[in-house]
């Protein structure tokens, strides 16, 4: 197993994320962002990217004012053609011009990116080459924990994922989270899962992924739960002082890089977790999706 940003091996087979659509309409691409209008530079914020395809990388920055969390740079920027080919970088410094596009859109020195490969190193070398002082790759499945979970929840929870053709379906508690199952039919997955589901007793389960907003509408009621468009901004705002500029229709797909960049700006506090729930995730702390799953082969999540 190797990813990269979020890119699978499963390209080579399917070449499924090279024809990937782009953003859909309402979103700003990288170019199309303004610049920031007063310091470029900020170490409260942080950018958080992953790779769409060979093609395209998407990335979004936070930035901390006055206590709130806002909305910085955000986006897509084109890969330069043949820098990746099947989610394998095929040259050392390919991203730097890539990066540096990134770079110029946030004011954000520090940069986490999903990446869970042998190149994590070349790729960090070329953020910084970018410009960014700080390259993180972030690997450890508690970082989507940022997005699905309030701040101070250890109840179980469940959630699902759209990525590419595959429904996936995640459950975590205390600061640990797995991939429970997989299959291109969601009925069929709630199904198959529906004892697990109404164990955890949610009035309903929030859905993101490479859909939209409208789409994940549709789905309503299956096997007695609904399924709703996740709330991906939970830990970034109440909408009351702020409202983020990504229009909700292309939310979605925007998750991972939200978690990733909140993961370095708000990080969970485990000291605030009740006694019990230390000790349990002392004796079973959580783990890289790839390690938890142990020979259940993950599907890593991505695009909101």
């Amino acid at each position: 197993m190797n990813w990269l940003f979020g890119s699978k091996n499963s390209q080579k087979k399917t070449g499924k994320k090279q024809q990937r659509p782009a953003v859909s309409a309402g979103s700003r691409s990288a170019t199309q962002k303004k610049k920031p209008s007063s310091a470029k530079t900020s170490n409260s914020a942080a950018v958080g990217a992953f790779i769409l395809s060979d093609t395209t990388m998407l990335f979004l920055e936070l930035q901390r004012k006055d206590g709130q969390m806002q909305v910085g740079g955000y986006g897509e920027v084109t890969i330069p053609f043949e820098v990746l080919i099947d989610g394998q970088l095929q040259e050392k410094n390919g991203f730097v011009k890539t990066f540096r596009k990134i770079r110029s859109m946030t004011r954000a020195t520090k940069v986490l990116f999903w990446d869970e490969a042998d190149q994590s190193k070349e790729l960090a070398d070329n953020f910084v080459m970018a410009g960014f002082t700080s390259a993180r790759p972030v690997v450890d499945a508690r970082t989507l924990l940022r997005v699905f979970v309030k701040d101070r929840q250890t109840e179980r929870v469940a959630w699902l994922y759209k990525d590419g053709e595959e429904y996936e379906l995640y459950e975590a508690q205390a600061g640990t989270v797995r991939l429970v199952d997989q299959h291109r039919n969601l009925v069929t997955l709630m199904s198959n899962n529906r004892e697990m589901l109404r164990e955890i007793g949610q009035p309903h389960i929030e859905i993101a992924g490479e859909l939209s907003y409208s789409q994940a509408m549709e789905f309503d009621n299956i096997e007695g739960i609904e399924v709703v468009p996740a709330q991906v901004w939970r830990n970034v705002t109440d909408f009351n002082h702020y409202v983020p500029p990504i229009h909700r229709e292309n939310s979605l797909q925007y998750a991972l890089p939200i978690s990733m960049a909140l993961s370095e700006l708000a990080p969970l506090s485990y000291e605030d977790l009740p006694k019990a729930l230390k000790k349990r995730d002392t004796k079973t702390p959580a783990k890289s999706l790839a390690d938890s799953l142990g020979s259940v082969k993950p599907v890593t999540p991505k695009d909101y």
